[in-house]
């Protein structure tokens, strides 16, 4: 289960220089047209991208289809790939630029904030009122129970936060890897950690209640 124990201020200090690309060699063979050099990088590189899409999407065929679709754009681009960064956060890039699209285009599906006012017939706003599906004292959430509400929670960010909440616990990079990902600096990257997870807080304040006094931080 995904557990918020971010620390905008952790371990990775300043912008290092990225290691040398350990697909460089992969990569300048499948420029010159090796099909089988770009499909060691496939078989290299799918299983996170498609992890990538499936949080996106949330559905298997369409993750599937969204993942080719990835590394098809990505094949028609390598001769514009400069390699200011690696081939896996270049990638990954692709993979989250382009389920972001997908989700905008998709004509049935509405995104919207939870804190966004309710429009009325007579054209004014009401404010939004969830119900309350708090559990009881006595019907404490499971584990599978919290990770399902951590994960509703986590679709209910923007883009931005959504993106380095997902890349972080879900995906397991590094601050430095995320900033490579994402072409920004490791500052703004923090930065986002920390509003991602206070706005977490706050969607999630209902499922903990008053529990950080007793070793809740594990879960925030």
């Amino acid at each position: 289960m995904f557990l918020l124990v971010i620390s905008p201020g952790g371990g990775d200090r300043g912008r290092r220089v990225p290691d040398p690309d350990p697909d460089r060699a992969l990569l300048e063979r499948a420029r010159d047209g090796d099909m089988n050099a770009y499909g060691e990088l496939i078989q290299e590189h799918e299983g996170r991208v498609y992890g990538i899409v499936c949080q996106y999407v949330r559905d298997e065929e369409e993750a599937r289809d969204l993942t080719r679709e990835v590394f098809y754009k990505a094949y028609r681009s390598l001769s514009k790939f400069r390699g200011n960064s690696r081939f896996s956060s270049w990638i990954c890039r692709i993979a989250i630029n382009r389920s972001i699209d997908h989700l905008r285009r998709r004509r049935n599906v509405r995104m919207e904030s939870l804190d966004a006012p309710i429009t009325t017939d007579g054209g004014g706003e009401v404010e939004r009122e969830l119900p309350d599906s708090s559990p009881s004292p006595e019907d404490l959430l499971t584990r599978d129970e919290l990770a399902t509400k951590i994960r509703e929670a986590v679709e209910q960010l923007s883009p931005k936060l959504r993106t380095v909440t997902m890349l972080r616990e879900y995906e397991g990079l590094s601050i430095e890897e995320i900033a490579d990902v994402l072409g920004v600096s490791s500052g703004t990257v923090k930065s986002r950690i920390f509003r991602a997870r206070e706005r977490l807080r706050g969607l999630l304040a209902s499922y903990v209640g008053d529990s950080d006094s007793d070793g809740s931080e594990e879960v925030l």
